[in-house]
């Protein structure tokens, strides 16, 4: 966020900056922080003696948990939107030769570093 309380984005043009690469690192940490979230709170839910102050504890991570993640989702989906912009004009470069590469490949880490496939 900025000083007026919008959000700001980096520029996806260049992928290996400094600060794209220390944007990565937060949004990995806070993808980790999140799934911590996650695990406490269940483990706070399967509890049957745990309070109301435990649960509140829980409900208070998971929500800025919920909260860093989805700002993690929507700054990646406007460098998916770009990324998709510039494949398909590759593509339209490209028609007709044949390539190894699949453009409707896609890969995808976990914030356990777990290596997902995903296709368009």
């Amino acid at each position: 966020m900025n000083e007026t309380g919008n959000p700001c984005f980096l520029s996806p043009e260049d992928g290996a900056s400094v600060l794209t690469l220390l944007a990565d690192a937060v949004e990995e940490e806070q993808l980790c922080d999140a799934d911590a979230a996650r695990r406490d709170g269940q483990e706070v839910l399967g509890n049957s003696a745990a309070d109301a102050s435990a649960l509140r504890q829980a409900l208070e991570a998971s929500n800025r948990a919920l909260t860093d993640t989805l700002r993690v989702a929507d700054s990646r989906g406007d460098r998916l939107a770009d990324y998709e912009v510039a494949e398909s004009e590759r593509d339209d470069l490209n028609r007709g030769s044949e390539g190894d590469e699949d453009p409707d490949f896609l890969e995808r880490r976990s914030a356990d570093g777990q290596v997902g496939v995903a296709t368009r």
